[in-house]
């Protein structure tokens, strides 16, 4: 992948999770400096990962509807935390910068993986 939100993108690492199917993924600018962070966790049940992505956020934080089963976005100066529910994974894209249009892209991409 060249380009990720925007950016150029050097390389790109990829963690294990407890998602059976999808790795986490930090995506790396040629500066070395984190572009963006996709992190996928399973919890026990559908309540519980509800739950951890209303935590992300901070009164500060808008709804997310439009991607998987919803949850919140958080646009802070210089990043954008976006963390969303597919039945009982936690889907959190962090992204190195204040635009909640790339961290939604991002997370369309991923969710319909997450099963």
């Amino acid at each position: 992948m060249q380009e990720t939100v925007g950016q150029h993108i050097e390389r790109t690492t990829y963690t294990t999770t407890s998602h059976e199917l999808v790795p986490s993924c930090t995506f790396y600018r040629p500066d070395g400096e984190p572009a963006a962070d996709v992190a996928v966790t399973a919890y026990p049940t559908m309540v519980e990962a509800q739950n951890a992505a209303i935590s992300r956020g901070t009164s500060a934080a808008d709804p997310v509807d439009d991607v998987a089963d919803g949850g919140v976005v958080l646009v802070a100066e210089g990043s954008t935390v976006l963390a969303v529910t597919s039945g009982r994974t936690l889907l959190v894209v962090t992204i190195n910068q204040a635009s909640s249009l790339e961290a939604r892209e991002i997370a369309a991409e991923v969710a319909p993986l997450l099963g």
